[in-house]
Order: C-alpha cells, then structure tokens, then sequence
C-alpha cells in the first residue's frame, strides 16, 4: 500500500479500495496465466481424458461470458460494491472447491462457480479504480495494467514452483487467498465510496451514438489483431527452431514491456497523451506482426516485435477502457466495461478464427488492413471527451 499513498493522490481509504480491487483483478488474472499449466497435472490426478479435459477448461469460460453481460446489465442498476463483493466471494468459493474437487462433475461445477464469480467482479474493476481516483482516472487504470502486466510477466515462473511443490490443487488455494485479501482491503475500507442508490439506465441514448460504436470497433480489432499476434507467432516459434526456454523469453518481453510502459505512461493520460496512445496502437501492433512474420528465425527481431506487441496493448487497453467510461454516463458504466471486455474476447476469438487457416503475406495485408481500420476508428472518436453526466 506504501506505493500507492507514495503517488500523491490516494489517501488511506482510497488505497484500501485501490489495493483490494487491484488484488481481486490480480487473481482473476492469474487464473488465466497459470490454468494452461495445470491442465496436465489435472488430468493425470482425475484420469481424464482429452474432451473430458477441455470442460474443466471451458465450463470457467461460458460461465465468465454469462457473468460478465450480467454484471453490465445488473452492475447499473444494483450497488455496484456489493455486487463486485459477491463476484469475489463466488470466485473464492469456486477456488476452494476446485481445490478439493475429487470427481470431474465436482471440478466442473466448482470452475463454473468460479467463472461465473470472476465475470461477475471483473467489469467492476476499472470502474471501483476511477471512483476511487476521479481527479486522475486515467492515471490509476496505467497503474492498474502496469500491475496485471508485472503479474503475467511473472507468473508462470511462480506458478511452476508452487506446481512442483505442493501440485495442482494449491494452485486453486492461492487464487483464493489473493481474491481473500483484495476482498478484505475492500471490507477494511467499509464507506470509501458512497453508497448507489437504484437507476434506470437508458442503453439507447448510448448505443445510438457512433462515436461509441467506433470505440467498441476499434477495441474489437486492436485486441484481436494482438491476441492473433500472440497465438500465430506462440505457434510458429517452435516451428521456426525456438526451445520452450526462448519461447517463455518472448513471451515475458510483451508482458515487461507492457508493464512498464503502462508505468510511463501514467501521468500522461488524462491529457493529450491519450490520444497519442490510441493512435499509436495500431501502427505498433502491424509493425510487431511485420518484424515477426519477416524475420522468423532472428531472436534480436522477434525480441523488438514483442516488446512492440506489448507497447500496442499498453497504448490500447487501459486507455480505451478509460475513454469508454468517459463517454459513457455514471449509470451506464458497468453495462459499458461489460461491453469492452465483451468486444475485446469476440475480436479475439474472431482474428483467430478467420486468419488461423492462412500464413504469410496474407495474413500480414490482413493485420495491416485491421489496423489501417482501428485507425479510421480512431479518428471518428477523439481523443479526451468531456466526462458525461
């Protein structure tokens, strides 16, 4: 907590709120990094199958996709700290019944009650983080993605010991300890924020406006063309003679570059610097996947696409969620943080499944067009808009 009063603008009731929701966010995160390292030791333990394996994987998925459209629609008509609250006691639950599973039906309802928890608590997060700090929003969601980008940097490492150590099931253990502890600061913070009273939101005025559409676009294509960066070039290192060990050094120079330019970029914005971030994402993401794809077997060229790659989602994804909750009004902000993390999965899931099948050049003009496309985006939104009512 010392850092964070060390920063000049949170007193000892807001870091509590920063720290806890920042915690709960760290443990949603881990779960996402540390899974795929679990998934062997799973099946060894359960004697599971390949399909039987992949719904221990993706019951935690659907119920995460179910949870989060519900957090947007109920999170702006509920007190939005008591619904984040029970998000995080779900994931717990979850957590430490996954821990203790014995059976594959136990393992999959505790990972859906454990999805279903972190979906409910994720949208919230960056919206508790700029109630805390209104003065400087922009600055504490930097901070934030600095934070998650230090844990994803350092996780697998972490993750690897305790696996080793105490196996599987401990893993689970500490999600809940670290969602526990973030859920305390919140307690310990008791009236931080004022208590929300209900509302009626009105989704129409909102979704009518194309400024906020080009947003949710640009979101969509700058997060997919970045996810598709990571699943062709994850693929393609070992193919092109990378071991695991320069594989693991790749990936961890997207994570520390995003992490540290996250830091840099604090207190740049809340002003101009946000529109200089937006409209830097796509150049650096085309030019990561063209270094990439031009010099396959180049380590000092695939290092400079990864820390690009990770540059491009430092000047996207903070500074689009805290743009996106600035055009949108105080009763619509959880449904809107639903919808960033909504289009963020779907581009995703849409880049890899329609470039996947394709290589080369093809691929290459595609991500260039995508990012030629998040830049005209770009230009239909601005750069710092009023914050709305």
């Amino acid at each position: 907590m010392t850092y964070f009063r060390l920063l000049g603008f949170l007193n000892s009731r807001e870091t509590l709120v920063t720290v806890g929701t920042i915690a709960a966010s760290i443990a949603f995160v881990m779960e996402l990094t540390l899974l795929p390292l679990l998934l062997s030791e799973i099946q060894r333990d359960l004697v599971l199958n390949v399909g039987e394996l992949a719904w221990v994987f993706n019951a935690y998925a659907i119920a995460v996709a179910i949870a989060v459209l519900s957090s947007g629609l109920v999170g702006d008509i509920v007190d939005r700290q008591k619904l984040f609250a029970v998000g995080v006691v779900l994931f717990v639950s979850g957590s430490v019944l996954s821990a203790f599973s014995s059976s594959l039906l136990d393992l999959i309802l505790s990972r859906m009650l454990q999805g279903f928890g972190g979906g409910l608590f994720s949208p919230l997060v960056p919206i508790l983080l700029t109630q805390a700090s209104a003065a400087r929003s922009g600055k504490i969601l930097m901070i934030w993605g600095g934070l998650v980008g230090v844990a994803a940097a350092l996780l697998p490492a972490f993750g690897n010991v305790i696996l080793t150590a105490f196996g599987w099931r401990a893993m689970f253990v500490v999600f809940a300890l670290v969602a526990t502890a973030g859920l305390t600061c919140l307690i310990g913070a008791n009236s931080t924020l004022k208590s929300e009273g209900k509302r009626r939101p009105n989704y129409g005025a909102l979704l009518s406006h194309p400024r906020y559409w080009r947003l949710l676009v640009y979101i969509f294509l700058t997060y997919g063309c970045f996810t598709f960066y990571l699943f062709h070039c994850s693929i393609g290192w070992p193919k092109n003679g990378f071991s695991s060990q320069m594989v693991s050094i790749f990936l961890t120079c997207v994570w520390v570059s995003f992490a540290l330019l996250n830091f840099v970029l604090r207190d740049r914005i809340d002003g101009k610097g946000l529109g200089v971030c937006l409209f830097l994402a796509p150049i650096l993401i085309a030019a990561s996947y063209g270094l990439a794809v031009t010099n396959k077997a180049d380590v000092v060229m695939q290092i400079t696409a990864a820390v690009l790659a990770g540059a491009a989602l430092a000047c996207s994804n903070s500074p689009t969620t805290h743009l996106l909750l600035r055009l949108a009004p105080q009763d619509l902000r959880a449904f809107s943080s639903s919808l960033d993390i909504i289009f963020a999965r779907c581009g995703s899931v849409a880049m890899v499944a329609l470039l996947s099948p394709f290589q080369g050049p093809t691929v290459a003009l595609a991500i260039l067009g995508f990012s030629i496309g998040a830049l005209w985006c770009f230009k239909g939104v601005g750069s710092q808009p009023k914050p709305s009512g």
